[in-house]
């Protein structure tokens, strides 16, 4: 795993935490906030698996 995909990884399961507390206060805004940045997340950490995947091909 690649330091930034580590970043990745660990701002996913802050937003998870920060999305289960906006739920509890029922604060529709962070709620939405968090979820996007769940969804952002997942998708940078896909990147990052595609490019290590990828550079394994390239590398041959």
């Amino acid at each position: 795993m690649s330091p930034e995909q580590a970043i990745w990884e660990e701002e996913l399961a802050r937003a998870v935490k920060d999305l289960e507390l906006a739920e509890k206060y029922d604060d529709y805004g962070a709620i939405e906030w968090n979820k996007e940045r769940i969804r952002y997340s997942k998708m940078k950490i896909r990147e990052y698996e595609e490019y290590e995947q990828n550079k394994k091909k390239w590398a041959v």
